[in-house]
């Protein structure tokens, strides 16, 4: 099996890259999971801010009227008054005033037997509701209505000199109110309405007031497709020339299946700029420490990996019994401190040394195997394997001699005999000193050929 090679340092800046990788995964999750809470932070303080500031001005503007309603019944001496013909009258007076300075709308004036003893208009089915309630709780009571546009219910009961009792009710609208909620928010406020079909509101809303009717216009035409309950839930952004936008809805009120709210519009493009800038930044230090630490990782590991392929190419020279070569290549280098390198490379060269010792010895014992097997251990003369061998040897190159090959038998005649009656070692004798006179006499035929050529 062919196996794929990897250096070492690639192998150490994967493992960098790896760990780095990790490490800004989670980095960068926990920066974008606090980015996202600072949004989310925003967005409910946000809508902490807006349920404030209308709740707020709602009670301004209740206050107002509530002031105006009780200091005209003082100025109009209502207590002193047996009915309430001369109260009407004076009121109707004051009705452009009031439109005038509190954008009252519509006003009506009931009697406890529900008789209409004034009005500026019909009397819809919503303020004949509240002025019931304001009978019944015997207080002030007001409310959110819309239809056309939003408005302020309130309703007061009010008693004359006989105790009679009549509720007067005021429709103011909060188109001031909304202007003043800007003002104080710094956010385009819109009222839209939603209508409710089969327990489920349709996203395509209709507008009844805004700051900024083109922005809410676009807005919600963009997001047509999006679920109301998502804005209601965590806000809806979008996006609108090169600007970003969160909705957040409040509940004003309900009217014939038709759901209102408050639109709360704030400009989020800091938040995604901050979000995009540091996505950007944070790309560009982790690829900057990415090329730093692999530029780091090659130049620390380069002379390691050196070394260990200048040693690898040199062990075979060992395998070869090319010793004195393999030891005159450079495997060290200087350096202040000793490493896994350096005592790699010394094991190394001790095993050289070693190697080059058991091959001396490996070839003395080798040499004495073959003396043991070519040669007679008494006389030291070449034995049987020895002939063999130079016979097999001077056949094979017979074709080189013109002479031929020649064999001589030399035999002792008796030998047994000298070995049983004078023993062994007698026997041994005259082998060594027949073999030393079959030596000199090859010596001297050796020299007198030698001579003659």
């Amino acid at each position: 099996m062919i196996k794929t090679f990897i250096s070492v340092p690639t192998k150490l800046l994967m493992l960098i890259v790896s760990a780095l990788l990790f490490l800004a995964i989670g980095f960068s999750i926990l920066s974008l999971s606090r980015l996202q809470e600072d949004y989310q932070q925003f967005q409910e303080r946000t809508l902490s801010q807006g349920h404030s500031q209308f709740a707020l001005h709602s009670d301004i503007l209740r206050s107002k009227l509530n002031v105006w309603l009780e200091s005209f019944a003082e100025i109009t001496q209502l207590s002193q008054q047996n009915d309430f013909s001369i109260f009407a009258q004076q009121l109707a007076s004051q009705i452009d005033g009031l439109q005038f300075n509190l954008n009252v709308e519509n006003v009506w004036l009931v009697d406890a037997n529900e008789q209409v003893l004034f009005s500026t208009s019909k009397t819809p089915t919503v303020v004949q509701n509240n002025i019931t309630q304001t009978f019944a709780l015997q207080q002030p009571n007001h409310q959110i209505y819309c239809q056309i546009n939003c408005q302020l219910l309130l309703s007061l009961p009010l008693l004359n000199n006989q105790g009679n009792e009549a509720v007067i009710t005021m429709s103011a609208s909060l188109i001031d109110m909304l202007y003043a909620i800007k003002t104080s928010l710094n956010s385009d406020v819109a009222v839209i309405s939603f209508v409710e079909k089969n327990n489920d509101k349709n996203i395509n809303g209709k507008i009844l007031s805004a700051s900024d009717m083109k922005l809410t216009q676009k807005l919600l035409t963009i997001n047509q497709q999006a679920s109301l309950k998502t804005m209601l839930d965590s806000g809806l952004q979008s996006s609108l020339a090169e600007h970003s936008y969160l909705i957040n809805l409040l509940p004003l009120a309900n009217h014939n299946q038709e759901a209102y709210y408050l639109a709360l519009i704030d400009d989020v493009s800091a938040f995604k700029n901050k979000n995009a800038k540091y996505r950007q930044q944070f790309l560009l230090s982790l690829t900057g420490i990415f090329l730093v630490l692999g530029f780091i990782v090659y130049v620390i590991a380069r002379p390691f990996t050196k070394r260990l392929l200048l040693l690898s190419n040199a062990l075979p020279l060992l395998s070869n019994k090319k010793f004195n070569q393999f030891r005159k290549i450079k495997l060290k280098r200087p350096t202040l401190f000793a490493d896994e390198l350096d005592v790699l490379t010394n094991s190394a060269l001790e095993l050289s040394y070693e190697l080059e010792q058991l091959n001396i010895e490996v070839e003395q014992k080798t040499k004495e195997l073959e003396n043991i097997a070519m040669y007679d251990l008494l006389t030291g003369l070449p034995n049987r394997n020895m002939l063999n061998y130079q016979l097999r040897k001077s056949i094979a190159n017979i074709g080189r001699f013109g002479g031929g090959v020649a064999t001589l038998f030399l035999d002792l005649d008796d030998f047994k005999k000298v070995n049983d009656s004078n023993g062994h070692s007698e026997g041994d004798k005259l082998l060594i000193q027949a073999a030393e006179r079959v030596r000199l006499s090859a010596v001297s035929y050796t020299h007198l050929r030698a001579h003659e050529t």
